[in-house]
Protein backbone atom coordinates (compact mmCIF):
# COMPACT_ATOMS: atom_id res chain seq x y z
CA UNK A 1 0.00 0.00 0.00
CA UNK A 2 1.27 3.48 -0.92
CA UNK A 3 0.36 6.86 0.59
CA UNK A 4 0.52 10.33 -0.97
CA UNK A 5 1.24 12.91 1.75
CA UNK A 6 0.50 16.50 0.84
CA UNK A 7 0.23 18.33 4.18
CA UNK A 8 1.81 18.43 7.61
CA UNK A 9 3.07 14.85 7.31
CA UNK A 10 5.57 16.15 4.75
CA UNK A 11 7.46 17.29 7.86
CA UNK A 12 9.94 14.41 8.37
CA UNK A 13 9.97 14.66 12.17
CA UNK A 14 6.17 14.58 12.37
CA UNK A 15 6.06 11.70 9.88
CA UNK A 16 8.46 9.67 12.02
CA UNK A 17 6.40 10.26 15.17
CA UNK A 18 3.02 9.49 13.62
CA UNK A 19 4.19 6.46 11.63
CA UNK A 20 6.31 5.10 14.48
CA UNK A 21 9.05 4.46 11.93
CA UNK A 22 12.35 6.33 11.78
CA UNK A 23 14.33 6.65 8.57
CA UNK A 24 11.44 6.50 6.12
CA UNK A 25 12.47 7.53 2.60
CA UNK A 26 9.46 8.91 0.71
CA UNK A 27 9.69 10.00 -2.90
CA UNK A 28 8.76 13.38 -4.36
CA UNK A 29 5.42 13.03 -6.13
CA UNK A 30 2.64 15.03 -7.79
CA UNK A 31 -1.13 14.68 -7.92
CA UNK A 32 -2.65 16.23 -11.05
CA UNK A 33 -5.82 18.32 -11.10
CA UNK A 34 -5.59 19.02 -7.38
CA UNK A 35 -4.32 21.89 -5.23
CA UNK A 36 -3.38 22.16 -1.57
CA UNK A 37 -5.15 25.12 -0.02
CA UNK A 38 -5.38 26.42 3.56
CA UNK A 39 -8.47 25.75 5.63
CA UNK A 40 -10.58 28.86 6.06
CA UNK A 41 -9.67 30.72 9.26
CA UNK A 42 -7.11 28.02 10.09
CA UNK A 43 -3.64 26.73 9.32
CA UNK A 44 -4.20 23.14 8.17
CA UNK A 45 -4.01 21.89 4.57
CA UNK A 46 -7.06 21.07 2.48
CA UNK A 47 -6.80 19.02 -0.71
CA UNK A 48 -9.21 20.33 -3.36
CA UNK A 49 -9.94 19.34 -6.94
CA UNK A 50 -8.68 21.96 -9.40
CA UNK A 51 -8.39 21.34 -13.15
CA UNK A 52 -4.87 21.91 -14.41
CA UNK A 53 -3.34 22.37 -10.96
CA UNK A 54 -0.71 20.12 -9.42
CA UNK A 55 -0.48 19.18 -5.73
CA UNK A 56 3.10 18.47 -4.71
CA UNK A 57 3.78 15.99 -1.94
CA UNK A 58 5.62 12.88 -0.84
CA UNK A 59 4.94 9.27 -1.84
CA UNK A 60 5.47 6.66 0.85
CA UNK A 61 5.65 3.20 -0.73
CA UNK A 62 4.99 -0.28 0.65
CA UNK A 63 3.40 0.97 3.86
CA UNK A 64 2.67 -1.79 6.38
CA UNK A 65 -0.81 -2.36 7.76
CA UNK A 66 0.40 -1.19 11.17
CA UNK A 67 1.65 2.14 9.82
CA UNK A 68 -1.51 2.58 7.72
CA UNK A 69 -3.56 2.09 10.89
CA UNK A 70 -1.53 4.82 12.62
CA UNK A 71 -2.16 7.17 9.69
CA UNK A 72 -5.89 6.42 9.93
CA UNK A 73 -5.83 7.07 13.69
CA UNK A 74 -4.13 10.43 13.08
CA UNK A 75 -6.43 11.61 10.27
CA UNK A 76 -9.82 9.90 10.69
CA UNK A 77 -10.74 11.45 14.08
CA UNK A 78 -11.06 14.81 12.33
CA UNK A 79 -13.16 13.65 9.41
CA UNK A 80 -10.40 12.95 6.88
CA UNK A 81 -11.18 9.92 4.69
CA UNK A 82 -8.99 7.81 2.46
CA UNK A 83 -9.37 7.79 -1.32
CA UNK A 84 -7.42 5.97 -4.02
CA UNK A 85 -5.62 8.13 -6.60
CA UNK A 86 -2.78 7.91 -9.10
CA UNK A 87 0.27 10.10 -8.56
CA UNK A 88 3.37 10.73 -10.62
CA UNK A 89 6.77 9.95 -9.10
CA UNK A 90 9.52 10.58 -11.63
CA UNK A 91 8.36 9.01 -14.88
CA UNK A 92 5.99 6.52 -13.24
CA UNK A 93 2.30 6.64 -12.43
CA UNK A 94 1.67 4.90 -9.09
CA UNK A 95 -1.50 3.97 -7.25
CA UNK A 96 -1.70 5.57 -3.79
CA UNK A 97 -4.02 6.44 -0.92
CA UNK A 98 -4.70 10.06 -0.04
CA UNK A 99 -6.68 11.68 2.77
CA UNK A 100 -9.52 13.94 1.66
CA UNK A 101 -10.68 16.67 4.05
CA UNK A 102 -14.05 16.49 5.82
CA UNK A 103 -17.14 17.13 3.72
CA UNK A 104 -17.98 20.82 3.73
CA UNK A 105 -14.48 21.92 4.75
CA UNK A 106 -13.87 25.39 3.33
CA UNK A 107 -10.51 26.65 2.13
CA UNK A 108 -8.85 29.84 1.02
CA UNK A 109 -5.44 30.61 -0.43
CA UNK A 110 -2.41 28.41 -0.93
CA UNK A 111 -1.23 26.30 2.01
CA UNK A 112 2.46 26.52 2.90
CA UNK A 113 4.39 23.96 4.93
CA UNK A 114 6.82 26.69 5.95
CA UNK A 115 4.07 29.00 7.25
CA UNK A 116 2.46 26.12 9.15
CA UNK A 117 5.84 25.21 10.65
CA UNK A 118 6.45 28.76 11.84
CA UNK A 119 3.06 28.90 13.59
CA UNK A 120 2.24 25.40 14.74
CA UNK A 121 5.05 22.88 14.20
CA UNK A 122 6.40 22.77 17.75
CA UNK A 123 3.04 22.26 19.43
CA UNK A 124 2.03 19.70 16.78
CA UNK A 125 5.19 17.63 17.32
CA UNK A 126 4.62 17.53 21.07
CA UNK A 127 0.95 16.63 20.59
CA UNK A 128 1.93 13.86 18.19
CA UNK A 129 4.36 12.44 20.75
CA UNK A 130 1.44 11.96 23.12
CA UNK A 131 -0.69 10.57 20.28
CA UNK A 132 1.96 7.89 19.79
CA UNK A 133 1.11 6.44 23.21
CA UNK A 134 -2.47 5.57 22.21
CA UNK A 135 -3.03 1.81 21.82
CA UNK A 136 -3.75 0.79 18.19
CA UNK A 137 -7.37 -0.08 19.00
CA UNK A 138 -8.21 3.33 20.53
CA UNK A 139 -11.55 4.52 19.04
CA UNK A 140 -11.13 7.48 16.71
CA UNK A 141 -13.79 9.50 18.51
CA UNK A 142 -11.82 9.08 21.76
CA UNK A 143 -8.69 10.50 20.11
CA UNK A 144 -10.72 13.45 18.81
CA UNK A 145 -12.19 14.03 22.27
CA UNK A 146 -8.76 14.18 23.87
CA UNK A 147 -7.01 16.20 21.15
CA UNK A 148 -7.71 19.62 22.67
CA UNK A 149 -6.30 18.51 26.03
CA UNK A 150 -3.26 17.06 24.30
CA UNK A 151 -2.58 20.36 22.55
CA UNK A 152 -3.09 22.13 25.88
CA UNK A 153 -0.44 19.95 27.52
CA UNK A 154 1.90 20.50 24.58
CA UNK A 155 1.41 24.25 24.80
CA UNK A 156 2.16 24.09 28.54
CA UNK A 157 5.44 22.30 27.83
CA UNK A 158 6.48 25.01 25.38
CA UNK A 159 5.67 27.77 27.89
CA UNK A 160 7.60 25.98 30.63
CA UNK A 161 10.79 26.23 28.58
CA UNK A 162 10.71 30.02 28.98
CA UNK A 163 10.00 30.15 32.72
CA UNK A 164 12.61 32.11 34.72
CA UNK A 165 15.63 30.20 36.04
CA UNK A 166 17.08 32.99 38.19
CA UNK A 167 18.54 31.81 41.47
CA UNK A 168 19.12 33.57 44.75
CA UNK A 169 18.24 31.16 47.53
CA UNK A 170 17.67 28.11 45.35
CA UNK A 171 20.49 26.46 43.44
CA UNK A 172 21.44 27.19 39.87
CA UNK A 173 19.89 24.81 37.33
CA UNK A 174 21.74 21.50 37.10
CA UNK A 175 21.23 18.29 35.16
CA UNK A 176 17.85 16.63 35.51
CA UNK A 177 16.33 14.48 32.79
CA UNK A 178 13.81 11.77 32.09
CA UNK A 179 15.62 8.79 30.59
CA UNK A 180 12.49 7.08 29.33
CA UNK A 181 8.74 6.87 29.72
CA UNK A 182 7.45 3.48 30.75
CA UNK A 183 3.72 4.02 30.28
CA UNK A 184 1.06 6.67 29.95
CA UNK A 185 -2.60 6.24 30.85
CA UNK A 186 -5.76 8.22 31.43
CA UNK A 187 -8.40 10.01 29.45
CA UNK A 188 -9.09 13.67 30.04
CA UNK A 189 -5.95 13.85 32.18
CA UNK A 190 -2.80 11.76 31.75
CA UNK A 191 -0.69 9.78 34.21
CA UNK A 192 2.87 8.87 33.24
CA UNK A 193 5.41 6.45 34.68
CA UNK A 194 8.93 7.66 33.95
CA UNK A 195 12.54 6.95 34.85
CA UNK A 196 14.50 10.01 35.98
CA UNK A 197 18.19 10.78 36.59
CA UNK A 198 19.58 13.99 38.03
CA UNK A 199 22.70 15.53 39.55
CA UNK A 200 22.53 15.54 43.35
CA UNK A 201 23.65 18.40 45.61
CA UNK A 202 26.84 16.38 46.18
CA UNK A 203 27.56 16.51 42.45
CA UNK A 204 26.89 12.81 41.87
CA UNK A 205 24.32 11.02 39.74
CA UNK A 206 21.10 10.00 41.43
CA UNK A 207 21.05 6.84 39.38
CA UNK A 208 17.91 5.65 37.61
CA UNK A 209 14.82 6.32 39.72
CA UNK A 210 11.22 5.31 38.90
CA UNK A 211 8.77 8.18 39.29
CA UNK A 212 5.13 8.86 38.52
CA UNK A 213 3.74 12.20 37.40
CA UNK A 214 0.30 13.61 36.66
CA UNK A 215 0.46 15.55 33.37
CA UNK A 216 -2.04 18.35 32.87
CA UNK A 217 -2.26 21.61 30.93
CA UNK A 218 -1.59 25.01 32.42
CA UNK A 219 -4.49 26.90 34.00
CA UNK A 220 -5.46 30.55 34.32
CA UNK A 221 -7.03 31.63 37.63
CA UNK A 222 -8.76 34.97 38.21
CA UNK A 223 -9.90 36.45 41.48
CA UNK A 224 -12.62 38.86 40.37
CA UNK A 225 -12.51 42.03 42.48
CA UNK A 226 -14.58 45.19 42.53
CA UNK A 227 -12.47 47.86 44.30
CA UNK A 228 -15.42 50.25 44.57
CA UNK A 229 -17.62 47.87 46.53
CA UNK A 230 -14.68 45.91 47.99
CA UNK A 231 -16.37 42.68 46.97
CA UNK A 232 -14.85 39.54 45.49
CA UNK A 233 -16.42 36.71 43.53
CA UNK A 234 -15.98 33.09 44.64
CA UNK A 235 -16.97 30.10 42.55
CA UNK A 236 -18.53 27.12 44.31
CA UNK A 237 -18.52 23.70 42.64
CA UNK A 238 -18.09 20.04 43.50
CA UNK A 239 -14.50 18.84 43.09
CA UNK A 240 -13.34 15.27 42.46
CA UNK A 241 -10.18 15.61 44.59
CA UNK A 242 -11.97 16.22 47.89
CA UNK A 243 -14.65 13.68 46.94
CA UNK A 244 -12.04 10.96 46.30
CA UNK A 245 -10.22 12.06 49.45
CA UNK A 246 -13.31 11.25 51.49
CA UNK A 247 -14.24 14.82 52.39
CA UNK A 248 -17.93 14.84 53.41
CA UNK A 249 -18.35 18.25 51.75
CA UNK A 250 -16.52 18.20 48.39
CA UNK A 251 -17.98 21.55 47.27
CA UNK A 252 -15.14 24.09 47.16
CA UNK A 253 -14.89 27.88 47.02
CA UNK A 254 -12.38 28.98 44.40
CA UNK A 255 -11.50 31.79 42.02
CA UNK A 256 -12.59 31.69 38.40
CA UNK A 257 -10.36 29.11 36.73
CA UNK A 258 -9.89 27.23 33.50
CA UNK A 259 -7.36 25.44 31.39
CA UNK A 260 -5.21 27.32 28.91
CA UNK A 261 -6.08 25.90 25.50
CA UNK A 262 -3.41 25.00 22.97
CA UNK A 263 -2.16 28.14 21.21
CA UNK A 264 -3.88 30.40 23.75
CA UNK A 265 -2.08 32.73 26.18
CA UNK A 266 -2.86 32.63 29.92
CA UNK A 267 -4.25 36.17 29.64
CA UNK A 268 -6.60 35.16 26.83
CA UNK A 269 -7.73 32.16 28.86
CA UNK A 270 -8.37 34.38 31.89
CA UNK A 271 -10.62 36.74 29.91
CA UNK A 272 -12.42 33.81 28.25
CA UNK A 273 -13.08 32.05 31.56
CA UNK A 274 -14.37 35.27 33.10
CA UNK A 275 -17.10 35.36 30.47
CA UNK A 276 -17.81 31.62 30.41
CA UNK A 277 -18.00 31.05 34.15
CA UNK A 278 -19.33 34.35 35.44
CA UNK A 279 -20.36 36.56 32.51
CA UNK A 280 -17.73 39.12 33.55
CA UNK A 281 -15.54 41.46 31.53
CA UNK A 282 -12.36 42.65 33.22
CA UNK A 283 -11.31 46.28 32.78
CA UNK A 284 -7.84 45.26 33.97
CA UNK A 285 -6.07 41.97 34.47
CA UNK A 286 -3.28 42.26 37.02
CA UNK A 287 -0.72 39.42 37.25
CA UNK A 288 -0.40 38.16 40.83
CA UNK A 289 2.03 35.24 40.62
CA UNK A 290 2.49 31.92 38.89
CA UNK A 291 2.90 28.66 40.74
CA UNK A 292 3.18 24.90 40.64
CA UNK A 293 0.16 23.50 42.45
CA UNK A 294 1.75 20.22 43.54
CA UNK A 295 5.34 20.00 42.26
CA UNK A 296 6.02 16.64 43.87
CA UNK A 297 3.68 14.78 41.53
CA UNK A 298 2.11 17.05 38.90
CA UNK A 299 2.97 19.41 36.06
CA UNK A 300 0.01 21.68 36.89
CA UNK A 301 1.12 25.31 36.59
CA UNK A 302 -1.25 28.13 37.54
CA UNK A 303 -1.16 31.68 36.16
CA UNK A 304 -2.95 33.76 38.80
CA UNK A 305 -4.53 37.14 38.07
CA UNK A 306 -6.62 39.76 39.79
CA UNK A 307 -9.51 40.73 37.53
CA UNK A 308 -10.80 44.27 38.08
CA UNK A 309 -14.50 44.42 37.27
CA UNK A 310 -17.89 45.79 38.27
CA UNK A 311 -19.54 42.96 40.17
CA UNK A 312 -23.35 42.71 40.07
CA UNK A 313 -25.31 43.70 43.17
CA UNK A 314 -26.52 40.22 44.03
CA UNK A 315 -25.42 37.71 46.63
CA UNK A 316 -25.19 34.71 44.33
CA UNK A 317 -26.08 33.53 40.84
CA UNK A 318 -25.57 30.51 38.59
CA UNK A 319 -22.70 30.30 36.12
CA UNK A 320 -20.75 28.04 33.78
CA UNK A 321 -21.34 26.49 30.39
CA UNK A 322 -24.13 23.93 30.06
CA UNK A 323 -22.36 22.19 27.16
CA UNK A 324 -19.39 21.53 29.45
CA UNK A 325 -21.65 20.21 32.23
CA UNK A 326 -20.50 23.01 34.53
CA UNK A 327 -22.66 23.41 37.64
CA UNK A 328 -21.42 26.58 39.32
CA UNK A 329 -22.77 28.79 42.07
CA UNK A 330 -21.16 32.22 42.12
CA UNK A 331 -20.95 34.09 45.41
CA UNK A 332 -20.30 37.82 45.71
CA UNK A 333 -19.00 38.53 49.19
CA UNK A 334 -17.21 41.40 50.98
CA UNK A 335 -13.45 40.94 50.98
CA UNK A 336 -13.18 40.80 54.78
CA UNK A 337 -15.77 38.04 54.88
CA UNK A 338 -13.89 36.08 52.22
CA UNK A 339 -10.66 36.44 54.17
CA UNK A 340 -12.41 35.13 57.28
CA UNK A 341 -13.45 31.99 55.41
CA UNK A 342 -9.79 30.98 55.37
CA UNK A 343 -9.72 30.91 59.17
CA UNK A 344 -12.94 28.88 59.40
CA UNK A 345 -11.64 26.37 56.86
CA UNK A 346 -14.52 27.00 54.47
CA UNK A 347 -11.98 28.08 51.86
CA UNK A 348 -9.63 25.11 51.72
CA UNK A 349 -8.20 25.47 48.22
CA UNK A 350 -4.56 26.58 48.12
CA UNK A 351 -4.68 28.98 45.17
CA UNK A 352 -7.79 30.74 46.55
CA UNK A 353 -6.04 31.25 49.90
CA UNK A 354 -2.86 32.57 48.28
CA UNK A 355 -4.77 34.93 45.98
CA UNK A 356 -6.86 36.39 48.80
CA UNK A 357 -3.72 36.96 50.89
CA UNK A 358 -2.08 38.66 47.90
CA UNK A 359 -5.10 40.94 47.55
CA UNK A 360 -4.96 41.70 51.28
CA UNK A 361 -1.52 43.25 50.73
CA UNK A 362 -2.44 45.20 47.60
CA UNK A 363 -5.99 46.17 48.50
CA UNK A 364 -5.36 49.64 50.02
CA UNK A 365 -3.67 50.99 46.88
CA UNK A 366 -6.24 49.36 44.59
CA UNK A 367 -9.10 50.95 46.51
CA UNK A 368 -7.37 54.31 46.64
CA UNK A 369 -7.05 54.40 42.85
CA UNK A 370 -10.57 53.10 42.14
Amino acid sequence: MNFFLYGTLKDRDLLAIVSGEAGLEPLDAMLSDHAVECEKDGILPVLVGCDGAIAHGLLLCDVTDAVAARFDAYEAPFGYVRRSVQVRAGDRMIDAEVYDPPVGCQSQGVWSLEEWAAKDREITLLTAQEFAFFPPDTPHDEIARQWGMMRGRASATLRAASLPTTHRLRSAPRRARFLREVSRAGGFFRFAQKVVEYETFAGKSSGELPREVFIGPDAALVLAYDPKSDNVLLVEQVRMGPLAHGNPNPWCLEPIAGMVDGGETPEQAAHREGMEEAGLRFSALIPMFSQYASPGNATDYFYCFLGITDLPEVHSYAGGLEEEAEDLKLHIVPFDQALGLIDTGEINVGPAIAMLLWLDRKRPELRASA
